[in-house]
């Protein structure tokens, strides 16, 4: 016999979904669930919200949540949110984002005004369910200027902002049409929000590539790709350029002189390319000078290591979100390792028999605001550990139904959309 048909809506994305689990009773249609977001901090870490889930013997079982109503919390004035914690906010009360000043929005979960969130800050969606009515898609979210709280491939989540087209993104971003949202997105060129790849001249862009309109890009690779000018003279490749060769000193800026064999400009005892230079350094292509810290990987010189924000770090990972999307870190290596997990893969919402592995997974059918379906979706259990609850790129809701046939915590997220840079389901 089928679980009851239940509905949920993740907030901050156009899609409702609704519920059908493998057993269980009830008549279709008579529960509706709860589902109750534990977003990410600043840095990542899963924050506490006294809903975690337990172990007994082997099975998950979840925690009865602080609070149902603020009447529950001992604190005067304290609100109790959608993930039944206590908390005592001193921002405006609402129900709406209409309640609020400029830069602010409602937070459905803490029913209170925050302060939105500018491009690519990070972010985390909500997800509040009201039994009694029902769950309504929202309009509003965390990100300002009609921006989205969009997953990337790369890991996490970051705020995009709402456009018509390029030219009304910052230097480094295009303006695409991206899944779950109905405004053009500004999204970075680099494909992360961790790493613009923004530049003002050639000197800050790895090797092969050169500083485009503020944003580092390939450019030619050797003479062979650079055409004939207008004057038939044949241009060669020069740091990531096609430019015209030189015949004297006089046509290179001192202190560079033409090499004539070639017929490049080169400073006498400065370095071409980053391979020039000692390892956790890289060329800066307009100065000739070795530059500590790095560009890309390659800069590094050590499997070891790797290239964040200009730094060469150890490679390695101590939890999930550490990695990229779908997958998990790896204890005993320290490395990212693709989950092997069934989140979000296929299933036949309408059947009879076990879906996802079984109880206590759940097939769930996603719909847009509409009510139109995008295809149904597995829903599997929070693993018990403390932080890393869920592959990169899910978040551990509390997902519970009027009759308690559903009590349990689930790895969500928005099952018919992709995340920025990957294609996978």
């Amino acid at each position: 016999m089928s679980r009851s048909l239940i509905a949920l809506t993740l907030l901050l994305a156009p899609a409702a979904v609704a519920a059908c689990g493998s057993d269980g009773g009830g008549a279709d249609g008579s529960d509706v669930i709860t589902g109750t977001d534990t977003p990410a901090t600043g840095d990542g870490v899963i924050s506490g919200d006294g809903t975690s889930d337990s172990t007994v013997d082997g099975e998950t079982t979840p925690v009865t949540p602080a609070c149902t109503e603020d009447s529950d919390c001992p604190e005067s004035g304290a609100t109790c949110t959608c993930r039944g914690e206590c908390v005592v906010l001193t921002t405006k009360a609402c129900e709406t984002t209409q309640n609020c000043g400029g830069q602010l929005w409602c937070n459905p979960c803490t029913r209170h005004c925050e302060q939105t969130l500018g491009l690519c800050e990070p972010c985390a969606s909500v997800t509040v369910c009201d039994p009694g009515s029902g769950c309504v898609t929202a309009s509003d979210g965390p990100c300002a200027e009609q921006g989205a709280c969009m997953p990337y491939e790369s890991g996490g989540s970051f705020c995009g902002l709402g456009c018509i087209s390029a030219a009304g993104c910052p230097v480094g971003y295009n303006c695409i049409a991206v899944a779950g949202s109905s405004e053009r997105q500004c999204v970075p060129k680099s494909g992360s929000c961790e790493d613009l790849g923004i530049c003002k001249n050639d000197g800050e862009c790895p090797d092969g590539q050169k500083c485009d309109l503020g944003a580092c890009a390939p450019g030619c690779a050797d003479d062979d790709e650079c055409p004939t000018d207008s004057t038939g003279t044949k241009l060669i490749c020069t740091k990531a350029r096609c430019v015209p060769p030189c015949a004297s000193n006089a046509e290179c800026t001192l202190p560079a002189e033409c090499d004539t064999a070639s017929g490049r400009c080169k400073v006498p005892g400065a370095c071409e390319k980053s391979a020039d230079c000692q390892p956790e350094s890289y060329c800066d292509k307009i100065t000739g000078d070795c530059i500590p810290g790095c560009l890309e990987d390659a800069n590094c010189q050590t499997a070891a290591k790797v290239c964040k924000n200009k730094q060469c770090v150890t490679k390695g990972c101590e939890h999930n979100y550490q990695c990229g999307f779908d997958k998990v870190c790896d204890q005993t290596s320290g490395q990212c390792v693709p989950s092997t997990r069934d989140d979000c893969s296929t299933c036949d919402a309408m059947s009879q028999s076990p879906q996802c592995g079984g109880d206590p997974a759940l097939c769930v059918t996603f719909q847009d605001e509409d009510m139109n379906p995008l295809g149904d979706f597995c829903l599997l259990t929070c693993e018990s550990d403390e932080i890393d609850k869920c592959p990169s790129g899910y978040q551990c809701d509390h997902i519970q139904s009027d009759d308690g046939s559903i009590d349990n915590f689930y790895c969500t997220r928005q099952c018919p959309d992709n995340p920025l840079g990957t294609s996978a389901p």
